[in-house]
């Protein structure tokens, strides 16, 4: 930034003939130097107020009180070279109508202190290139109404820390392509309501390890052609309530099956196999492979219907 020096006056190769100097009563002076080299023209008020006009086309103004200008039809100002203001107090400006700033080449804010933006209106913002934003501390958005966010290319999050959502009202999601979820600890997803899953396809759900399902009252799973769970160690399906443990198929068959090992089913109290229509029921060995014997060992008595 270029810096004023507004205690350099001229006159320092004034000649007696060249130099013609008013002054008055009050202390005021009209000064006409026709000095080859240092031609100047000088008006001094007697508070110190001054503007002086040097040999090369310089001009200084120096105001020792307030400086006030009214421009009745406008002002226009143009300028071929750089343009500095310094400024040692506050500065307000008030436009009754629009303000507008075009800069061809970059433009720089820099503040030491606070950086307040507030409008009645509308805010837009267009970047024809890349926009980065920098935050040191916090961050705090607050929306009054709706927002709506767009991206046309990939979006990415990076959260070094907690992530946390709190959703007053509906949340929808809509992924028209693939959907990874991955978690480096435990995930758990609780709905104080009822709770949907549903595939146009095939459904997966794994783990590696223990996979509970727990409900306080019942479990149902349904499916139109049928239910087929595989597992390659054992399965194991347990009731510790009263209402016992139901393996029931309606208008289809219901199986129990193991290529490789035993098959077992316990109660701790009775152990009803039933159908409905007189239809009947089958226990035999697999076909394939070693044809294990069928095994039916009750601590009481068993009762064939």
């Amino acid at each position: 930034m270029a810096k004023i020096n507004e205690e350099d006056p001229g006159g320092k190769k004034s000649q007696y003939l060249g130099n013609h100097v008013v002054t008055t009563e009050a202390g005021h002076m009209v000064e006409y130097d026709n000095t080859p080299g240092d031609r100047r023209i000088n008006i001094r008020h007697a508070s110190g107020t001054r503007i002086e006009i040097k040999d090369d086309g310089v001009r200084i103004t120096k105001v020792e009180g307030k400086e006030q200008q009214i421009f009745n039809k406008g002002i226009d100002q143009v300028v071929t070279g750089n343009f500095s203001v310094i400024i040692a107090g506050d500065v307000c400006m008030h436009v009754t109508g629009k303000l507008k700033h075009e800069v061809r080449g970059d433009y720089e804010i820099v503040t030491h202190g606070d950086f307040k933006v507030k409008a009645a209106g509308k805010n837009i913002m267009e970047f024809g290139g890349d926009q980065r934003v920098q935050v040191n501390g916090k961050t705090s958005h607050r929306t009054s109404g709706d927002r709506e966010t767009i991206t046309g290319g990939n979006n990415t999050e990076s959260v070094g820390s907690d992530n946390k959502q709190t959703i007053g009202g509906e949340n929808t999601q809509v992924v028209a392509s693939h959907n990874a979820t991955l978690t480096g600890g435990e995930h758990q997803v609780v709905s104080a309501g009822g709770m949907g899953f549903g595939s146009g396809g095939q459904m997966g759900i794994a783990s590696a390890d223990i996979m509970k399902f727990q409900s306080q009252t019942q479990i149902q799973s349904q499916a139109v052609t049928g239910t087929f769970i595989r597992d390659s160690y054992g399965i194991q399906i347990e009731s510790s309530g009263g209402g016992g443990t139901i393996l029931w198929a309606k208008g289809y068959k219901a199986g129990v099956f193991s290529s490789d090992n035993d098959v077992r089913i316990g109660a701790g109290g009775k152990l009803l196999v039933e159908t409905d229509g007189g239809s009947d029921i089958d226990l035999f060995p697999t076909t394939t492979g070693t044809a294990p014997d069928v095994i039916i060992s009750p601590q009481g008595k068993f009762i064939p219907s």
